[in-house]
């Protein structure tokens, strides 16, 4: 857990503003983390539309991870060597994790299956390249 304390130049504006702004965040986003309890002021959940005062702790908690589950099977590989690996993607099967899918993708099969990816947008993100929606 962190958190700060408000100032006077906090005092009155909305808790959601506040928390944005010190996070480094959109208000969507804060008033989402607001919603779901992980912001706390003075150790009390409140709406995001709280009015801050001067001296008030907003802590700020962690979201809960949930447990990873199994990986989709590998689709079937059309081609590989060293530098890249063809698949045939089945309908219905997403490729980036995203909201909703965290655990059930393309890239999840890819590294289960033993394939190293390029980890050129990030652990979550890697260098998959595809023009394919989830459908298609």
């Amino acid at each position: 857990m962190s958190g700060f304390t408000t100032t006077d130049d906090d005092a009155g504006a909305r808790l959601d503003v506040v928390v944005a702004a010190r996070l480094d965040v959109s208000r969507s986003q804060a008033a989402a983390r607001i919603g779901r309890g992980e912001i706390r002021v003075d150790d009390r959940i409140v709406a995001k539309q709280h009015r801050v005062r001067a001296g008030e702790r907003v802590e700020v908690h962690e979201p809960a991870v949930p447990a990873p589950g199994a990986a989709p099977p590998v689709p079937p590989i059309r081609y590989a060597d060293d530098e890249i690996v063809v698949v045939a993607k089945p309908a219905g099967l997403v490729v980036h994790p995203g909201p909703g899918h965290a655990d059930d993708t393309l890239v999840d099969a890819l590294l289960a299956g033993g394939h190293e990816l390029a980890p050129a947008g990030g652990e979550r993100r890697p260098g998959v390249v595809h023009r394919l929606d989830r459908d298609t």
